[in-house]
């Protein structure tokens, strides 16, 4: 939904799923290239804590996510 409405305003970007990190981890090195691309800027939104988004995203964008428990809810 969000590369979509991004999308809308002529800005190319992709969403990428990524329920479990067991599954890119086992990936070759080239894949984790390619998703998400280099050269293009990265932003991160995670309903959960974001952490673990800093060895796949590094210095290339930023990254949001709630880093305390319960903080999503009333």
């Amino acid at each position: 939904m969000a590369a979509r409405a991004i999308g809308r305003e002529g800005i190319p970007a992709r969403a990428i799923s990524m329920p479990r990190w067991e599954l890119l981890d086992a990936q070759p090195a080239d894949y984790h290239v390619a998703v998400p691309p280099t050269g293009l800027p990265h932003i991160v939104i995670e309903a959960r804590t974001a952490l673990a988004w800093a060895r796949y995203v590094g210095d290339r964008g930023s990254i949001m996510g709630l880093d305390r428990f319960g903080a999503s809810v009333p």
